[in-house]
């Protein structure tokens, strides 16, 4: 089953995500504090930081909890022992993944959402109410006690937690991406990949990723997407986004400290990501966007490719194995990249949708999946 604005919102979140993971792609963004490494341009990473970072990796997770109801209400209808096909969904999603972190780039989050997803399974059955308050309660509970923790070390710190920066880690990713052969670029890749999902990351990491799974299975469950309704849908947007923009603004009123940001990354960012369905869903009910949304639309059917797509473009331009342009970019110049990236992205998901009905990542996906040959093209009659 496909719901459009569901479609329209997971195009929309390939464009965060991008402006996110670019800064990566052409920096050594694992290792800097940002606010500092780009003084110079403080004015655009501010605008990144408060209206995207932190805010799509939760839109994404949403979105698959959407899509595991979706997924979960077809193998009712069809008769399917929906653990059999989830569990493929899922081993597929995390051998891509894994090969995507370990050999394309290390920022990869697949990996992450196939272990999320066989924890937020086990609430599939639940109806939306309790997935909701489940979802929601782990999501501000921890993140409260987290940032208050963090906020209190700070103040007794005399607000001197700041971001943690990696002088070695800076140099040597440099040095790799920039400079070295594909050995040396494999070296530092496997090393920023552990980084990310050692053993105690990625437990937090599937912590963190839960609720929002959670909070996206009861949304799907309240039908309040699938329909022509809208009542009620911009206050939530106003409301979330407010509140959420708010408190992103925090380290900008206070400090750029440990504290601050937790807050600002950890709650924050999740509550803008939760505002964006809603508003997509009064807009492309209204019929005020249509042919955007159409064209976003198709972006988001192919969401998977278009992913991998944009690690594996993205990559060849900045790393030694392609153009080199490593470290030599302003945050501007990448920032315009990934936009240019992307407008030819959504060109091309156009083109492809008018003879196909899923992309070519999609349909392995879902041919494991379902355990037979998907159509891919349309009928033309």
């Amino acid at each position: 089953m496909r719901v459009h604005s569901i479609d329209v919102t997971r195009g929309i979140a390939l464009l965060g995500i991008l402006l996110i993971n670019v800064m990566s792609f052409h920096a050594p963004f694992l290792y800097v504090d940002p606010y500092t490494y780009w003084e110079e341009e403080f004015w655009l990473y501010s605008l990144i930081d408060l209206f995207v970072q932190g805010s799509f990796y939760p839109l994404f997770s949403l979105l698959f909890g959407f899509g595991t109801v979706f997924l979960f209400e077809k193998c009712v209808r069809e008769g399917r022992r929906f653990l059999s096909v989830y569990i493929r969904r899922l081993l597929f999603l995390a051998i891509v993944g894994l090969l995507h972190g370990l050999f394309i780039w290390s920022g990869d989050i697949l990996f992450a959402y196939a272990l999320t997803g066989v924890v937020s399974g086990l609430f599939i059955k639940l109806p939306a109410k309790p997935l909701l308050i489940i979802g929601g309660l782990w999501f501000l509970v921890p993140q409260l006690l987290m940032g208050g923790l963090m906020f209190l070390a700070s103040l007794s710190s005399g607000g001197d937690m700041g971001m943690p920066v990696d002088v070695v880690g800076i140099q040597q990713s440099i040095e790799a991406y920039r400079y070295g052969s594909w050995a040396e670029i494999q070296q530092m890749r496997f090393t920023d990949w552990q980084k990310s999902n050692g053993s105690a990351i990625i437990v937090f990491q599937i912590g963190m990723l839960v609720p929002f799974f959670l909070i996206g299975m009861g949304l799907a469950k309240t039908n309040l997407f699938r329909g022509h309704q809208t009542t009620g849908a911009l206050t939530w947007f106003w409301i979330l986004f407010t509140v959420g923009i708010a408190i992103k603004l925090i380290p900008y009123v206070t400090s750029f400290s440990l504290g601050p940001f937790t807050v600002h990354e950890y709650i924050g960012g999740p509550l803008v990501a939760f505002s964006i369905p809603f508003l997509v869903h009064s807009l492309v009910q209204n019929g005020r966007v249509t042919r955007v949304a159409n064209a976003l639309a198709n972006m988001g059917k192919l969401s998977f490719t278009m992913y991998l797509l944009q690690s594996l473009i993205g990559t060849f331009v900045f790393y030694n194995i392609g153009f080199g342009l490593y470290s030599q970019v302003t945050l501007l110049q990448g920032t315009l990249f990934a936009i240019a990236l992307y407008t030819v992205q959504v060109v091309a998901a156009n083109l492809w949708m008018r003879n196909f009905q899923i992309g070519p990542f999609e349909f392995v996906w879902r041919a494991v999946t379902y355990g037979k040959r998907p159509e891919m093209k349309r009928d033309e009659s």
